[in-house]
């Protein structure tokens, strides 16, 4: 990583008069927001529109589907509703009552979870905005009849004998259920309750349950062959000896802890249950277990159709063997790569297996460190992870990328990117999508960071545009991406298969600083297989590139910094210019207490200029109006700190403009109007701009 040092806002031109600061509550966060995902940006244009023109209007409210659309009466039912015009805030009815869990995924999806029913049957779903618009699905889920106290069957899946060594954990184990009416389908039975007992050979769990340690297992959603529902769990076993294992299912009343269970053997329980169809485990000490592994470098890789990726490594720790520089013989690994969203240690047929190769030149641990190449016939983004096996593959231990301390998670896989050779495409438009500024600590990944770009007749519709590049750069605030790309760090973004609803393309990658400091990011597109590149700032690229809307990066700073105690935009009070045509410079003033005074600058602030359609409140709505980064004024010598920026409007209309300052990092922003915050923050005391053709 390049390192910098802590850049802040840089100098620009002359004084203004100075304001009487007053100290007034900090406004609502606009940007801490979980639900302001990137795909949910109000910006988006209904009509397919690449330069997100601010002022088209928002999709029209609508339920199309839910899914699933049948579960218990007694509620509990995870439901995802598609369909637009979705919005923070939003209500939803399932048969006239609230759903509970509520949450705005984007404008496109909800997610909720339906309340008891009256009655078995379906019944209507609504959906209502904070505005008190309403859409409703009529027939959209179905409460099927009460469900018995435990399922129809079930059985041990997989495997039927395992070894491992004393404190060492052993699985997945799997194990499948069955209830008419509610397993039956792709989704989950949210009624059914999974747990895996180890216990003493000789032992009846269906008998003497207490006999037996029982742990929760973990529901398979990636299991969808069948009408069974599948999970899995983890053993672990202190001492050495012999021990069985079983699985066992309830349907718990609501809000009850089970008290009747159906217990399940190998061969299943259409024939009863038998402790001669138990699983069975060995633990001993001179049995070899894998303890830990990882995906160790690189996260994410690229390569053409048929052509083999670059090298990627894996590591593995078995305790009293790979200890030292030797090779442990037992140890079998392998490199997969499948359909992202997928669990490879779940599925393990949904991913492709090759054989790695062990790696004698790395001494310098307990661990035994694998590589192995990746070869996909077709183009697309793809999941990849390691497993390792000490028991001739009878089991795997599947490895990510911030290992096994912390269990397997889908999400820390790594990325394989599979494009055929650009063969040249022209970007119409880009932008850095979302979010504006943000914050993290020295050496840890930032949150991600969203790009969209346009290339007409290519990234039209829900395909991706292969012969588009993406880049996210990191660099010097007083640096300009487009004169010095090398004074910046540049990352591959990924692909943002879940981006829908325009003609775009999204992509996202994460930025990590070795240093402290405020540095300045872009994202950078090219059509040609990098011999060119467009970049691309937070307004885009339809007024060109600005370096004054370059995104913010803070690391390491605290959460919170200063408080601002007062502000207002400065001067000028109303401005005309023409459509494409950069202002002149506007001026914004900013106080705190015990920082701004005396004429030095307050180094924790930082302030932006927006300007949205006129009647517009931007303390409420601030993802309509668009942000430039503003430069401090130190020629400006006073109690308040004074900055400057330029606005460059790409239609004609009748805009409004603000300034806003943070104290800490743009987690919080004051907004700020022209009669400073005395009285408050008000629309009709907003700077004017009228916009000519």
């Amino acid at each position: 990583m390049r390192q910098w040092p802590g850049f802040l806002m840089i100098a620009t031109l002359a004084a203004c008069a100075n304001a009487s600061p007053v100290e007034q509550p900090p406004a609502e966060d606009p940007n801490n927001d979980p639900n302001n995902a990137p795909n949910n940006d109000p910006n988006n244009d209904p009509n397919n529109d690449p330069n997100n023109d601010p002022n088209n209007a928002p999709r029209a409210l609508s339920v199309i589907s839910v899914s699933p659309d049948t579960g218990p009466p007694d509620g509990g039912t995870i439901v995802v509703i598609t369909g637009t015009g979705f919005v923070n805030g939003a209500a939803v009815k399932i048969g006239g009552l609230d759903a509970l869990d509520v949450a705005v995924l984007s404008a496109f999806q909800l997610r909720a979870t339906t309340p008891p029913a009256a009655a078995p049957g379906r019944v209507a779903l609504a959906v209502t905005n904070p505005d008190g618009k309403s859409a409703t699905l009529d027939g959209a889920f179905e409460y099927l009849a009460a469900l018995p106290a435990t399922p129809d069957w079930c059985n041990i899946q997989f495997p039927a004998e395992l070894s491992v060594a004393p404190g060492a954990s052993i699985g997945p184990i799997f194990g499948r259920v069955y209830e008419d009416g509610c397993t039956n389908g792709p989704g989950r039975c949210g009624a059914i309750n999974g747990e895996l007992g180890l216990g003493a050979p000789g032992s009846d769990p269906s008998t003497s349950p207490q006999s037996f340690t029982w742990t929760a297992a973990t529901y398979n959603p990636d299991h969808t062959s069948d009408d069974n529902d599948e999970f899995s769990a983890t053993l672990t076993a202190e001492a050495e000896g012999n021990f069985v294992y079983a699985y066992r299912f309830s349907i718990p009343p609501d809000g009850e802890g089970a008290t009747q269970y159906i217990y399940c053997d190998l061969d299943g329980a259409d024939n009863g249950f038998s402790i001669e169809q138990m699983g069975r485990l060995t633990v001993a000490e001179d049995v070899l277990s894998v303890a830990w592994c990882n995906i160790q470098f690189p996260a994410q890789v690229g390569a053409e159709p048929g052509i083999a990726s670059a090298p990627i490594f894996g590591r593995v720790n078995v305790p009293g063997c790979t200890d030292g520089g030797a090779r442990c013989d037992e140890v079998q690994a392998e490199l997969g790569f499948g359909a992202r969203g997928v669990d490879p240690g779940a599925s393990p047929d949904a991913f492709e297996w090759t054989p790695a190769t062990y790696n004698p030149d790395h001494t310098s641990d307990d661990n035994d460190e694998f590589s192995a190449t990746l070869t996909s016939e077709a183009e697309g983004d793809f999941a990849y992870a390691f497993r390792f096996s000490v028991d001739a593959g009878q089991t795997w231990l599947t490895c990510d990328l911030d290992s096994t301390d912390n269990g397997f998670q889908i999400n820390q896989m790594g990325a394989l990117n599979v494009v055929a050779p650009p063969t040249g495409v022209e970007i119409g438009w880009c932008n850095i999508q979302f979010p504006g500024a943000t914050l993290t600590e020295a050496s840890l990944p930032s949150e991600s960071i969203f790009g969209q770009a346009y290339v007409a007749g290519c990234t039209d519709g829900g395909s991706r545009c292969l012969d588009l590049q993406s880049q996210l750069g990191l660099g010097p605030l007083d640096a300009n991406p487009d004169e010095d790309p090398d004074a910046f760090e540049w990352t591959d973004g990924a692909f943002n298969a879940s981006h829908f609803g325009d003609d775009n393309d999204e992509y996202f990658a994460t930025l990590t600083s070795e240093v402290e400091g405020t540095f300045a990011y872009v994202w950078r597109f090219s059509g040609d297989g990098g011999q060119t590149w467009l970049t691309c700032d937070l307004d885009g690229t339809d007024n060109g590139f600005s370096v004054d809307q370059m995104g913010l990066l803070t690391v390491g700073l605290p959460a919170v910094t200063v408080d601002i105690d007062w502000c207002n935009t400065q001067f000028p009070t109303q401005l005309t210019t023409a459509a494409g045509q950069t202002t002149d410079l506007i001026y914004g003033q900013v106080f705190t207490a015990g920082c701004t005074e005396g004429g030095g600058a307050c180094e924790g602030i930082i302030g932006q200029l927006g300007f949205g359609v006129s009647g517009t409140d931007p303390s409420v709505a601030p993802e309509l109006f668009d942000w430039a980064n503003t430069a401090l004024n130190a020629e400006h010598v006073s109690n308040n700190d004074e900055f400057s920026a330029t606005l460059t409007p790409s239609a004609p209309g009748d805009f409004a403009y603000a300034f806003r300052f943070s104290g800490d990092a743009g987690q919080t922003w004051r907004y700020c109007d022209l009669d400073g915050l005395d009285n408050g923050f008000s629309t009709n005391q907003m700077g004017q701009l009228t916009v000519t053709e």
